[in-house]
């Protein structure tokens, strides 16, 4: 066996810590690289947005070992790629640095943008060569203003959960309101609004009623309101109701509200529109006193209704009246809704405490 063929098998390789496809050779004091066939891709900028005027860089790098011929060498250059694929040769405004490490194994350029422009959007090439093999690398470059075709479009996505919280808001409202707002409106009354106890009057309720409602006057509520603290009194009308304000009138004056029983008994079973205006109005002529109207029956107010020369009806009187309907379930609104157009009432522990402080 030759001796060049035995020192051959003797050959040992040491792995370094460079990349795995690097081996050195070791063979006495000489020290031999091998180089990879194509160049290893080190890094590459990752595709951009950026806005017009920004400044920014492009990188790539490769490592393709030594190359022992003199006339060639290992490179990166950057080109810009047309839409058809052609790589065209970038403006002069645009400046290419290159460099390398390692000895020259490992090489890269930076392409630097001072200025962004409109006009640099697209695609750019980094053409990465050693002798005999080239790679390419793209990096796509899109201005932020044509990425974003609307910069500002319509949230539906928030309007439609912002509409769906609002409308669940407005609905626990309306239920809670219905629920709850008499009695909220009933107790701020009579803890926030001056009393009238000081006016000069003896009563503060007056109810005025027909023959035919006197177990709702004299047996219901009259008992429930003297109950709550209100002083009260009660007189029947014994005449027609169209023309009863003269004789309330007389016990109006001693009293700060008057509460009238409507029923269509009371109207002798004429319960329109016609007869309830006239019977409103004829009530209006009382003016020393708050008047609340309770009706036991729903007022006639669809359909046609009669006008007076003024244009004004019985709908459009209602809105300027207090008119309180009758719950035969004893519904517990219906006495807060009553209690809230009454004189205000402080509890006997406020009115202590009060008294208590004034004393202090």
């Amino acid at each position: 066996m030759s001796g060049k063929r035995l020192l051959f098998l003797l050959l040992d390789y040491l792995c370094l810590t460079r990349p795995e496809w690097t081996k050195k050779l070791l063979l006495g004091d000489e020290d031999i690289y091998k180089a990879p066939d194509d160049p290893k891709i080190t890094f590459i900028s990752p595709d951009m947005i950026p806005h017009t005027g920004d400044s920014l860089r492009l990188f790539c790098e490769a490592f393709g070992g030594t190359v022992d011929l003199p006339d060639a060498y290992n490179e990166a250059v950057w080109h810009k790629e047309l839409a058809d694929g052609t790589l065209i040769k970038l403006p002069k405004r645009l400046y290419q640095e290159k460099t390398l490490r390692e000895d020259g194994q490992t090489f890269g350029t930076y392409l630097k943008f001072e200025s962004f422009q409109l006009e640099d959007a697209g695609t750019y090439v980094c053409v990465i060569s050693k002798p005999g093999v080239s790679v390419q690398k793209r990096v796509s470059i899109r201005d932020a203003a044509v990425f974003y075709i609307d910069p500002n479009p319509f949230p539906w996505k928030q309007i439609t959960i912002a509409c769906l919280i609002v409308s669940t808001l407005i609905m626990s409202i309306i239920v809670l309101n219905r629920k709850y707002g008499p009695k909220v409106k009933a107790l701020v009354k009579d803890n926030c609004y001056a009393i009238e106890d000081y006016d000069g009057k003896t009563n503060d309720v007056l109810i005025a009623y027909s023959a035919e409602d006197t177990e709702l006057a004299n047996g219901i509520m009259l008992p429930k309101l003297e109950a709550r603290s209100y002083t009260c009194t009660s007189r029947k009308i014994t005449c027609d109701i169209t023309r009863c304000a003269a004789e309330i009138s007389q016990y109006a004056e001693s009293s700060r509200r008057i509460i009238v029983i409507l029923s269509p008994a009371a109207l002798n079973d004429i319960w329109t529109s016609a007869q309830l205006y006239q019977v409103l109005k004829h009530f209006q002529t009382i003016n020393t006193c708050k008047i609340v109207y309770v009706t036991v029956r729903s007022f006639p107010v669809s359909g046609a209704e009669v006008k007076n020369n003024s244009g004004e009806s019985l709908r459009s009187l209602m809105s300027k009246i207090n008119i309180i309907q009758w719950n035969v379930s004893k519904d517990a609104n219906f006495w807060f809704r009553l209690c809230r157009e009454l004189p205000p009432k402080r509890s006997k522990y406020w009115v202590k405490s009060k008294s208590d402080g004034m004393l202090a």
